[in-house]
């Protein structure tokens, strides 16, 4: 399985697909997922400044998976009038399609906290066409004890269940882990407990952004590794792909490389803002890896309040 890391290593840069509302400090789009089916290309991602933090989501489409257009925002108004509930943030989404059901599932990470405290739960919209009205199921995933959040989760759709990994926080003693949940509907999630990593306790800061998949009978994880925790941001120069044992609840690493920057739109030290979406496109036989990048063009220093980025697309062949 080690060849897996050729998926990044062999990658191209192709053009920003997103750019943030503005160039001004802390303003940026991404966090979100990239769904390919038969109905083409759907990107998502929430909009964020420094002055409002989240507070949209919005979904574009495309025909060819490099041009996309914009066809739902989903305000964070909406989400307040929906849950009855004053939120402070909109984060990390998953867009997953039921091909039983014929409805398209979004997961929306959503702060209940204030600047002070976060609480970050997981809430569920469904669709039968994402440009048009979007349901809210309320709030599906909420954190466990002794963690103030489940957000960013990465979910698939695998052996006749959902599966997700999410950034499980505590704030107060600035640790972050992996936690997995699953389902089997979607809607109704069981916590599993933050699985091991190669037989150990994961370390104090184990963020990871990316996918889960299937391959020779392995759940594998892809994506990127988070290596900077600091001032609210948690960045990263890292790549990782890692077996995940469902029944043992273990993470077992295959590889952990430094992600190599191709274009000039990524922060030096630190390109990623932790998400990394790569996704298997196979009628074009290609990955396409969707990062939120840190663009050095506009960011002085590293923080949540300080950096801007962009929505970066790369691929890379499948061989």
């Amino acid at each position: 399985m080690q060849e897996l890391s050729n998926i990044f290593q062999n990658k191209q840069f192709k053009k920003i697909i997103l750019k943030p509302p503005n160039h001004k400090p802390g303003s940026f789009r991404g966090a979100g997922d990239l769904l390919i089916n038969g109905f083409g290309y759907w990107l998502t991602s929430r909009t964020r400044t420094k002055e409002k933090r989240g507070y949209e989501v919005e979904i574009f489409h495309s025909k060819d998976g490099y041009n996309y257009k914009l066809v739902k925002k989903i305000n964070i108004k909406e989400l307040e009038k929906d849950l009855n509930s004053k939120l402070s943030s909109i984060e990390g989404q998953q867009i997953l399609y039921n091909e039983k059901e014929k409805i398209y599932y979004l997961y929306i990470s959503i702060d209940f906290g204030d600047k002070n405290a976060h609480l970050w739960e997981t809430v569920l919209m469904t669709t039968k066409n994402p440009s048009k009205n979007w349901k809210n199921k309320g709030v599906v995933i909420k954190p466990v004890k002794p963690f103030n959040t489940a957000k960013d989760f990465n979910i698939s759709y695998i052996d006749g269940q959902y599966i997700g990994l999410c950034k499980a926080y505590i704030d107060t003693k600035n640790q972050l882990k992996a936690a997995l949940f699953k389902s089997k509907d979607g809607l109704n999630w069981k916590y599993e407990g933050v699985p091991l990593l190669d037989n150990r306790e994961q370390p104090k800061v184990f963020a990871i952004d990316g996918k889960l998949y299937k391959f020779d009978n392995n759940i594998i994880f892809l994506g990127s590794l988070g290596s900077f925790f600091k001032n609210g941001l948690t960045a990263s120069d890292k790549v990782c792909g890692f077996k995940l044992d469902l029944k043992k609840k273990r993470l077992k690493t295959i590889f952990i490389n430094d992600w190599e920057i191709k274009s000039e739109y990524e922060n030096k030290r630190y390109p990623l803002h932790t998400y990394c979406t790569p996704t298997l496109d196979y009628k074009k036989k290609e990955w396409k890896i969707v990062i939120e990048a840190i663009d050095p063009r506009y960011t002085k220093k590293l923080g949540v309040f300080e950096v801007v980025d962009n929505v970066i697309l790369y691929t890379s062949k499948v061989y």
